[in-house]
């Protein structure tokens, strides 16, 4: 489960790069990397359960630890 939202936010920015490089594939790629995010998207609402509080499915790294950043994602159910 590690890195499933990251993939849901990061696959549609690499196939929109990607289809707009490849005009011939242009078609085929969009369809492949739509059905990729909405893969991602079907699995992390598989998981989540409504009836706790909080963040789930959370994604927590260091970034930069010298001024205590990190990056962190979850899921919070609001929207």
């Amino acid at each position: 489960m590690a890195g499933l939202i990251t993939t849901l936010i990061v696959t549609p920015l690499v196939g929109a790069l990607l289809v707009s490089a490849t005009r011939n594939y242009a078609r085929a790629l969009a369809l492949v990397f739509n059905l990729i995010t909405a893969t991602c998207a079907f699995i992390i609402w598989r998981h989540f359960d409504p009836s706790l509080s909080g963040l789930q499915l959370v994604e927590r790294h260091s970034w930069m630890p010298a001024i205590g950043a990190e990056y962190l994602l979850g899921v919070d159910g609001l929207s």
